[in-house]
């Protein structure tokens, strides 16, 4: 019985070696596609007006389905880098707020893209399947406008550049020595987005509400990394 086991600790410990060696000594380019189910949040949420008070509900996720296009090299030691852009994503955002005046209904609409560059290590678990780690940063652009209550009640829409950046968990397994099919999870904090000011006569007669908060991303994806 030792014997078998032994045995099978030899024969694990031989393919976890060889599966390093053969990781740690992949070098090249590659290019991967990804399609990703994107889970958005806006948050940190400033009052839209200083006649507001509080939010009474909202806002809520907005999910959506996008994808993501990078090119990325191989380097010593199970490390590789790359440059991501990632398409642009539409998300809206519906809120309830409390006022001096009773509640009123606010909703933002946020398209954002980003470009990032990442770096990853990677894990042999087997020769063909490994667990990867990475972080990324980048910039993402962001515009966003949105309405009270009804569309004829709109705020101006504003564009901004921001620091993006993200973490990601994962795994890959190597499809044979061009193709590797990975999935992961990943989270990014992509910045700010505001509105521009109300184009809307209000109450007060003034031009002083617009929204702020901080749009940040988490999205599962799949991928096929090809090597070239």
């Amino acid at each position: 019985m030792k014997m078998k086991w032994s045995m099978t600790l030899i024969a694990g410990l031989s393919l976890a070696a060889q599966a390093q060696d053969s990781i740690a000594t992949a070098q090249g380019n590659y290019v991967a596609l990804r399609v990703q189910s994107a889970q958005l949040r806006i948050a940190d949420q400033k009052p839209y007006s200083p006649r507001a008070i509080s939010i009474i509900k909202g806002p809520d996720s907005s999910d959506k389905t996008s994808g993501s296009l990078a090119v990325g090299w191989y380097l010593p030691n199970a490390w590789r880098v790359e440059a991501e852009y990632s398409a642009q994503t539409k998300s809206e955002f519906d809120t309830l707020w409390q006022w001096t005046g009773g509640e009123s209904r606010n909703v933002v609409q946020a398209n954002s893209q980003r470009l990032m560059f990442n770096a990853y290590k990677e894990f042999p678990v087997a020769e063909a399947l490994s667990l990867h780690a990475g972080a990324g940063i980048g910039m993402s652009k962001i515009r966003a406008a949105g309405y009270q209550g009804t569309t004829l009640r709109t705020f101006e829409q504003h564009t901004q550049d921001n620091f993006a950046y993200g973490l990601a968990v994962g795994m890959g397994y190597r499809l044979n020595k061009v193709f590797t099919l990975g999935l992961g999870y990943r989270y990014i904090g992509l910045g700010e987005a505001q509105t521009g000011i109300n184009n809307f006569t209000n109450r007060s007669g003034t031009k002083d509400e617009h929204h702020e908060g901080k749009l940040n991303e988490q999205n599962a994806y799949l991928e096929l990394r090809a090597r070239f």
